[in-house]
């Protein structure tokens, strides 16, 4: 929710891996972009052994479903598909899924926070006008497009 609040761009650099509690890191940004080569590695919530191992099953039960409805819940507020939820919570915390690139940008864990986008959008339109926001859009639209990797400037002629 920091991240959020600073509309924080997060980036994940080429061949990283961000797993674990690190997906709801990249999830609080404003803007999430992981480069060619990196991982994202999801797996259902986990506690630490000797806090978890002294509770009772109820207990046990009660606070792993308090936790898991936060973590539903923060996603949801990011902007995140609740698809990435639901992929979180059939992998056994023990290990990691990998999610591809198609299945991130899906879930929009990659791309920008649709509220957060559409304010910024607005306030450009209303200081640059409709011709700039055009070309900005093309632009954006352009280096968004992977692969290839495109030449896009030409959209910024004139700027």
């Amino acid at each position: 929710m920091i991240l959020r609040s600073q509309a924080a761009h997060i980036f994940i650099d080429s061949n990283a891996e961000c797993s674990s509690a690190c997906i709801l890191v990249l999830a609080g940004g404003v803007w999430r972009n992981a480069f060619e080569g990196s991982k994202l590695g999801i797996h259902r919530p986990s506690f630490p052994a000797q806090e978890f191992a002294e509770l009772s099953h109820a207990q046990s039960q009660g606070q792993y479903s308090a936790l898991s409805a936060t973590v539903k819940q923060y996603l949801s507020l990011m902007g995140i598909s609740d698809s990435l939820y639901d992929a979180m919570m059939i992998v056994p915390s023990r290990t990691v899924k990998y999610l591809s690139d198609e299945v991130a940008e899906a879930t929009n864990l990659i791309g920008s926070d649709p509220a957060h986008e559409e304010w910024m959008r607005t306030r450009q339109l209303r200081a640059s006008g409709p011709e700039r926001r055009k070309k900005l859009d093309q632009y954006v639209d352009c280096i968004n497009v992977r692969p290839p990797e495109r030449e896009c400037s030409h959209y910024l002629s004139g700027w």
